[in-house]
């Protein structure tokens, strides 16, 4: 028969090793977290623009205010991160920032919105984006870790306005096109990825008509089923050698 006395030091041995284990549990989901949250940053990346328009009078670019945006409405800084002004030749515009990707953050758009002062027609509208790549880069490794090509894992939506102004507090999904991105993944219903391919050219938007175009809004952002898959595809040492990090590079031009 077991005594009252061995009974409680049972429970209390019970209550340590719970303690232990939730100890233990806690100090590895954070260090998870920390090195998940860690995996992926843009700063300062440079993209280069060719505007053979002599109409476009800028390019700025603007961050999302992510706290205030929702899945059908996005919301942007109407004052620019980035400037520049000029057309007819290849621009590179340079400075843009996206937060780290994350399981809590796997969108972090950012505006490059194209204005046509005198208005434009629509139907001189044009423009693509081209890689460098010509394949899907589906793994880090100690080589393009710290200088990932960032056409593997950004995508692309665009509309156009004919507003006076911009409505940086009200970009709705409804106005802009589908995602378009360089890779395009076959998922099965549980969402792994059984196939993939890859579109070294792409078109993000073709005007039609002769509606007069003010603004062209590119908007892109983190493409995250192929972010999952490139980091499910990367051994952790990977990672460790590039402080828990991958450093994406734009390795893609627009032309408009």
């Amino acid at each position: 028969m077991i005594s009252k006395r061995t009974k409680r030091g049972i429970k209390l041995l019970t209550a340590v090793v719970i303690c232990v284990f939730t100890l233990i549990t806690t100090l590895t989901s954070t260090l998870a977290w920390f090195s998940f949250n860690k995996k992926s940053e843009i700063n300062g990346m440079s993209i280069r623009v060719a505007m053979n328009l002599s109409d476009v009078n800028g390019v700025t670019v603007h961050r999302c205010k992510l706290s205030e945006s929702t899945s059908t409405l996005l919301k942007f800084e109407s004052e620019p991160s980035v400037r520049i002004s000029g057309s007819g030749s290849v621009q590179e515009i340079s400075g843009i920032d996206m937060e780290n990707y994350s399981i809590l953050n796997q969108t972090q758009p950012v505006l490059l919105l194209f204005t046509f002062k005198d208005g434009i027609e629509a139907s001189s509208i044009n423009i693509t984006a081209t890689s460098d790549s010509n394949a899907f880069v589906t793994a880090a490794t100690a080589q393009n870790v710290a200088s990932f090509p960032f056409s593997s894992a950004v995508r692309f939506k665009c509309g156009a306005y004919t507003s006076v102004s911009f409505p940086f507090d009200n970009v709705s999904s409804s106005d802009l096109g589908n995602n378009t991105s360089f890779v395009s993944l076959t998922l099965d219903n549980e969402g792994n990825v059984t196939g993939s391919s890859f579109t070294q050219q792409l078109n993000l938007y073709t005007g039609s008509g002769n509606t007069e175009v003010t603004y062209l809004a590119v908007i892109l952002d983190y493409y995250p089923a192929a972010i999952d898959y490139i980091v499910g595809n990367t051994n952790y040492d990977v990672f460790q050698g590039n402080n828990n990090s991958i450093n994406f590079t734009c390795d893609w031009s627009l032309t408009l």
